[in-house]
């Protein structure tokens, strides 16, 4: 078995819970790549991948979004399970 992380179609599950909390889902659509959490939120970032959280610290306009609608609730449960998704889709 191959223990190295895998890209994007890679899933990591917490022993017995069956609920993906290292990466998100991935989704692509519009030819951007989406990750789309348990809760059923779409992120552009999955800021449990390095790549993804430098990005993200870049992208003002994703940053600022966030903070407007980082009050649904899906957010805080996603969060509540280990699942930090950046870039909110709209």
């Amino acid at each position: 078995m191959n223990s190295a992380p895998q890209d994007l179609g890679g899933t990591h599950t917490k022993a017995g819970s069956g609920i993906n909390n290292d990466i998100l889902a991935p989704v692509k659509s519009d030819e951007e790549h989406w990750y789309k959490s348990f809760s059923g939120m779409e992120y552009k970032y999955d800021l449990s991948r390095p790549r993804d959280k430098i990005l993200y610290d870049l992208d003002i306009k994703a940053k600022m979004y966030d903070e407007i609608k980082g009050i649904d609730p899906r957010v805080e449960m996603d969060r509540s399970i280990g699942q930090f998704g950046g870039g909110i889709r709209r």
